[in-house]
């Protein structure tokens, strides 16, 4: 049977084959400046925050980086199966340090910073606020510091943990751990890490809940790597994670390893059980900004920013490495220089944030993606 179509009808249909079936062709906003990017647990939504953009090309671009005068903070959420802004939020006083979306519903928690907050002159104080992604109404407001530097749910939503910024005096600046209950928003623990110096703090600068949601690990500015036990309440170093670790923390989803990125570079591959370094390798000629593990926990992913020595010019990436040998598999090009990376519950979508550039959504190659994991 042969079935004909008329000229409208025939646009009709490709119409409607365009609304039911989205575009799959990579997804970018310029729009905002990204400092963090992230995905919802159910995989709905994906979320990228930092501030709006600027002519990176001026000679003072640093400097406009740095105290950012005219800059405003900015927050954009999308649905992911059609790539539609649902909301977008705008704010003149404060820029977005990292988000996390939470397990336990459609809310976003966002750590605000200011804009010249490490300057002396500067005394404002930032909230971090958990909102309603449907409603867009603030869920959760934590009480205001000097600056919410980082972010973690448990992965069963009950707890968030914080890392933030009580004293900006250049000459003894603070750093607190913080456990607060959700969705309460109460504070249960705190505490400043052990070790550092007046002028060198334990400044928390990372954080990743284990899968059983009984640790946190805890990465500290050119400093330490820490393990903080719930039942406890007390962190202690993990012994064997190296020097000047990290700047980047991610859990495999099946609790076996724990992957960090060193501020030499490298990426470092823990056996979590058994609290030993099983993997360490180079991922980029320059820096490797993040570290995500594949819902199935057999392979990791990276962002990070190459650099042609020859041509004096940086370009940026994300690669897919097998775990915990380290053996590159699959290196993607990007326009944007990603500094966070976050991927998609089903494996499919890795979304990259680039604070000096573009948002962008990148497929996942078909032989990358896993198979479909049991129960889901």
């Amino acid at each position: 049977m042969r079935f004909t179509f008329s000229a409208p009808a025939s646009l009709l249909f490709v119409f409607l084959l365009g609304f039911f079936c989205p575009s799959q062709e990579p997804f970018q906003d310029k729009k905002v400046f990204a400092s963090s990017v992230a995905f919802s647990p159910d995989g709905k939504y994906f979320a990228a925050g930092g501030r709006s953009p600027f002519d990176t090309k001026r000679k003072d671009a640093v400097q406009i980086s740095v105290f950012e005068p005219g800059l405003k903070g900015v927050l954009k959420v999308w649905e992911s199966h059609s790539g539609k802004e649902i909301w977008d939020l705008f704010d003149s006083d404060k820029k977005i340090r990292c988000l996390e979306f939470s397990p336990a519903g459609p809310f976003l928690a966002v750590c605000y910073r200011g804009s010249s907050q490490r300057l002396p002159v500067q005394r404002k104080t930032y909230p971090l606020i958990v909102w309603d992604v449907k409603t867009k109404e603030k869920k959760i407001v934590l009480p205001e510091c000097c600056g919410y530097d980082c972010l973690a749910f448990s992965l069963d939503g009950k707890w968030l943990a914080t890392g933030s910024m009580v004293s900006l005096e250049e000459q003894s600046p603070e750093s607190w751990f913080t456990l607060w209950e959700m969705p309460s928003g109460k504070e249960k623990h705190k505490t400043k890490l052990p070790g550092g110096t007046r002028s060198y703090p334990q400044l928390v600068d990372s954080l990743a809940f284990s899968p059983d949601n009984s640790t946190v690990a805890i990465g500290t500015y050119e400093s330490d790597l820490f393990v903080f036990d719930l039942k406890t309440k007390k962190a202690s170093k993990l012994i064997g994670a190296g020097p000047r670790s990290p700047t980047a923390l991610a859990f495999s989803p099946d609790g076996k390893f724990l992957a960090f990125v060193s501020r030499e570079n490298e990426v470092r591959v823990f056996n979590w059980g058994k609290r030993e370094l099983v993997g360490k390798f180079s991922a980029y000629s320059h820096a490797c900004t993040g570290v995500v593990f594949r819902p199935d926990s057999n392979m990791l992913f990276t962002s990070g920013i190459e650099f042609d020595a020859e041509k004096k010019t940086t370009s940026g990436a994300w690669k897919a490495w097998a775990v915990p040998e380290g053996r590159l598999v699959f290196t993607g090009k990007t326009e944007a220089k990603p500094g966070s990376i976050a991927i998609s519950p089903d494996g499919k979508k890795v979304l990259l944030g680039d604070p000096w550039g573009p948002v962008e959504l990148c497929n996942v190659p078909k032989e990358l993606q896993m198979e479909k994991i049991k129960g889901k």
